[in-house]
């Protein structure tokens, strides 16, 4: 087993999850110390989470199982630069979600990011800031991109949808596709090395498929007509009412970082 760094330790617990340190000592009493520990599940899920054995990247990559998700017959005029596409998102009325926003949500971060996370829906927070997660999911986000040396200003953060949705309901259909033209754009603007999905219905939107987070993690999926890997975890709101799920999330950070690395060596 492969002991954390400080750096990793730190961040491992800034995302609330319980770190088991060993001592320096003999591999016997290391074996010991395990054997005590094991009767703590969340150290025992560390433990394994903290092992860096991951498989090669194409033993684990899937061919998209899914049909994805098809263009709407009526195409939106999308600007071609960042200046018109924020002007345009800013002032679009094309869907009946304008109505119940205070202002759009457009995304923040480096324009020119190798790293892309797309989240779900804004929330109260970001309806009122206009910044995509900053509330208390946006603080283990923040964390989470720290566990594996990122900071906020290096990634890029969209959401699916650009404006709140009414008592958080599910948007419809014409939302979504509206929405994802915007976002297709986005990337298209930053060209991201890799796309990190947050959150399940994040995943089913974007990928258009209805399958569970267990058949959606650790894999690298795609994007009809953008060749970037994509990558889906936890959302961090779900996290933060699910803490004993951080763990699984973690090793989806690592999965994730494998494959920019596999990526950049291509």
């Amino acid at each position: 087993m492969k002991t954390l760094n400080p750096t990793q330790r730190a961040c491992l617990e800034a995302m609330g999850i319980d770190v088991w340190v060993s001592r320096e000592n003999s591999n016997e009493e290391l074996n010991t110390e395990k054997a005590e520990y094991a009767k703590d599940e969340q150290a025992s899920e560390v433990i394994s989470v903290a092992q860096p054995a991951l498989a090669e990247v194409e033993s684990l990559t899937s061919e998209v199982e899914n049909k994805p998700a098809t263009e709407s017959s009526a195409q939106l005029d999308v600007p071609q630069n960042w200046q018109g596409l924020k002007a345009t998102v800013s002032n679009c009325t094309r869907c009946s979600l304008h109505s119940s926003r205070i202002q759009t949500v457009f995304g923040s971060g480096n324009e020119k990011a190798d790293w892309l996370i797309i989240g779900d829906k804004p929330s109260e927070a970001d309806n009122t800031s206009g910044e995509p997660f900053s509330d208390k999911a946006g603080e283990l986000l923040t964390a989470m991109l720290r566990s594996i040396g990122l900071t906020r200003q290096q990634v890029y953060v969209a959401n699916t949808l650009k404006c709140i949705t009414p008592n958080n309901r599910e948007p419809e259909a014409s939302e979504s596709e509206a929405c994802l033209q915007y976002l297709k754009q986005q990337i298209n603007l930053i060209q991201p090395k890799l796309i990190l999905v947050v959150g399940q219905s994040a995943a089913q939107r974007l990928l258009g498929t209805h399958s569970t987070m267990a058949r959606l993690r650790q894999k690298v999926h795609s994007l009809e007509s953008i060749n970037i890997p994509v990558v889906v975890t936890y959302h961090p709101s779900y996290l933060l009412s699910m803490p004993a799920d951080k763990g699984k999330a973690w090793q989806d950070l690592l999965f994730a970082n494998k494959v920019i690395s596999t990526e950049a060596v291509l």
